[in-house]
Protein backbone atom coordinates (compact mmCIF):
# COMPACT_ATOMS: atom_id res chain seq x y z
CA UNK A 1 0.00 0.00 0.00
CA UNK A 2 1.39 3.40 -0.97
CA UNK A 3 2.12 6.04 1.62
CA UNK A 4 -0.40 8.85 1.90
CA UNK A 5 0.31 11.83 -0.35
CA UNK A 6 0.91 14.15 2.60
CA UNK A 7 3.96 12.08 3.62
CA UNK A 8 5.50 12.54 0.18
CA UNK A 9 4.84 16.28 0.39
CA UNK A 10 6.42 16.54 3.86
CA UNK A 11 9.44 14.56 2.67
CA UNK A 12 9.83 16.70 -0.46
CA UNK A 13 9.60 19.98 1.43
CA UNK A 14 12.11 18.79 4.05
CA UNK A 15 14.44 17.62 1.27
CA UNK A 16 14.12 20.94 -0.57
CA UNK A 17 14.97 22.84 2.61
CA UNK A 18 17.81 20.45 3.42
CA UNK A 19 19.39 20.84 -0.01
CA UNK A 20 19.14 24.63 0.13
CA UNK A 21 16.43 25.06 -2.47
CA UNK A 22 14.52 26.98 0.21
CA UNK A 23 16.38 28.96 2.86
CA UNK A 24 15.13 30.12 6.25
CA UNK A 25 12.73 32.99 5.57
CA UNK A 26 11.98 31.92 1.98
CA UNK A 27 8.39 31.40 0.88
CA UNK A 28 7.41 27.93 -0.27
CA UNK A 29 4.83 27.23 -3.00
CA UNK A 30 1.19 27.99 -2.28
CA UNK A 31 -1.25 25.22 -1.43
CA UNK A 32 -2.63 25.38 -4.97
CA UNK A 33 0.81 25.26 -6.56
CA UNK A 34 1.91 22.31 -4.42
CA UNK A 35 -1.35 20.49 -5.15
CA UNK A 36 -0.73 20.95 -8.87
CA UNK A 37 2.96 19.96 -8.55
CA UNK A 38 2.11 16.75 -6.71
CA UNK A 39 -1.05 16.00 -8.68
CA UNK A 40 -3.21 15.83 -5.55
CA UNK A 41 -6.12 17.72 -4.03
CA UNK A 42 -5.36 20.48 -1.56
CA UNK A 43 -6.30 18.30 1.46
CA UNK A 44 -2.95 16.42 1.63
CA UNK A 45 -1.09 19.68 1.02
CA UNK A 46 -2.95 21.30 3.92
CA UNK A 47 -2.11 18.35 6.17
CA UNK A 48 1.57 18.38 5.21
CA UNK A 49 1.90 22.14 5.67
CA UNK A 50 -0.04 21.98 8.95
CA UNK A 51 2.24 19.26 10.35
CA UNK A 52 5.34 21.18 9.34
CA UNK A 53 3.92 24.37 10.85
CA UNK A 54 3.10 22.54 14.10
CA UNK A 55 6.68 21.23 14.30
CA UNK A 56 8.08 24.72 13.65
CA UNK A 57 9.67 24.01 10.26
CA UNK A 58 7.22 26.29 8.46
CA UNK A 59 5.44 29.46 9.48
CA UNK A 60 2.13 30.44 7.95
CA UNK A 61 1.38 34.14 7.63
CA UNK A 62 -2.29 34.70 6.83
CA UNK A 63 -2.74 36.64 3.61
CA UNK A 64 0.98 36.49 2.88
CA UNK A 65 2.07 32.86 2.50
CA UNK A 66 3.99 30.04 4.13
CA UNK A 67 7.67 30.50 4.94
CA UNK A 68 10.60 28.37 6.08
CA UNK A 69 11.14 28.98 9.77
CA UNK A 70 13.92 26.48 10.59
CA UNK A 71 15.82 23.56 9.14
CA UNK A 72 14.04 20.22 9.43
CA UNK A 73 15.45 17.43 11.59
CA UNK A 74 15.01 13.67 11.30
CA UNK A 75 12.06 13.96 13.71
CA UNK A 76 10.23 16.12 11.16
CA UNK A 77 10.43 13.44 8.48
CA UNK A 78 7.59 10.97 8.03
CA UNK A 79 8.40 7.53 9.39
CA UNK A 80 9.68 5.17 6.70
CA UNK A 81 7.03 2.57 5.87
CA UNK A 82 9.24 -0.38 6.78
CA UNK A 83 10.03 1.05 10.21
CA UNK A 84 6.32 1.50 10.90
CA UNK A 85 5.64 -2.10 9.87
CA UNK A 86 8.45 -3.43 12.05
CA UNK A 87 7.18 -1.46 15.04
CA UNK A 88 3.64 -2.78 14.51
CA UNK A 89 4.84 -6.38 14.12
CA UNK A 90 6.87 -6.17 17.33
CA UNK A 91 3.81 -4.96 19.23
CA UNK A 92 1.71 -7.78 17.77
CA UNK A 93 4.36 -10.36 18.65
CA UNK A 94 4.46 -9.14 22.26
CA UNK A 95 0.68 -9.49 22.48
CA UNK A 96 0.78 -12.99 20.99
CA UNK A 97 3.50 -14.03 23.39
CA UNK A 98 1.36 -13.00 26.37
CA UNK A 99 -1.54 -15.05 25.03
CA UNK A 100 0.63 -18.12 24.41
CA UNK A 101 2.21 -17.88 27.87
CA UNK A 102 -1.26 -17.68 29.44
CA UNK A 103 -2.41 -20.75 27.50
CA UNK A 104 0.72 -22.73 28.34
CA UNK A 105 0.23 -21.88 32.00
CA UNK A 106 -3.17 -23.63 31.88
CA UNK A 107 -1.66 -26.96 30.74
CA UNK A 108 -1.77 -29.70 33.37
CA UNK A 109 1.63 -30.35 34.85
CA UNK A 110 3.05 -27.04 33.71
CA UNK A 111 5.63 -25.94 34.55
CA UNK A 112 7.42 -29.28 34.50
CA UNK A 113 9.10 -30.34 37.70
CA UNK A 114 12.74 -31.47 37.53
Amino acid sequence: MADPAWKAIVAAICADIGTGRYQIGDPIPTYRQSAADFGVSMAPVRKAYSLLEASGVLEGRPGVGVFVRRLPTAADQPEPPLAAQVRQLRAEMATLRKHVEALVGMLPGWPPTP
